[in-house]
Order: structure tokens, then sequence, then C-alpha cells
């Protein structure tokens, strides 16, 4: 599934993927979540959100600035 260009869809995406991170504890579940979302949402997006650990607020508005 190729990344999604809706700014909408992207926005309801991107929220669901850092609430169901908030859950994830073991190293085993960040990767299962990764695998989830990763060809929605891209790496950048969900790097941002698990390892640079930015609130949703800030990824989202990221992509207003073509990134």
């Amino acid at each position: 599934m190729a990344e999604p260009r809706d700014p909408e869809q992207i926005r309801e995406l991107t929220a669901v993927a850092a609430r169901e991170l908030e859950a994830v504890a073991p190293l085993d579940a960040l990767r299962a979540w990764w695998k989830r979302h990763y060809l929605t949402l891209g790496h950048k997006r969900l790097a941002r959100l698990a390892i640079l650990e930015w609130p949703l607020e800030r990824v989202l508005a990221d992509r207003s600035k073509g990134e």
C-alpha cells in the first residue's frame, strides 16, 4: 500500500499510529507497530513519532511544510 496523499487521511492514520505507539512497550511490540504502519505512513513520520518522540501535532504540522 502506497503512502496516502490526502492530508485528512494522513492526519487520521498518523493519529491512530500515535495512539497505538503509546501502548507499545517491548521491542517486539514496537516492531509489529512499525510493520503495521510503515507502508501507509512512511519511515520519516514513524521515526518522528517513535524515535524522536515528537508530539502528534508537530508530526502533523510538518506535513504542511512538504515533508
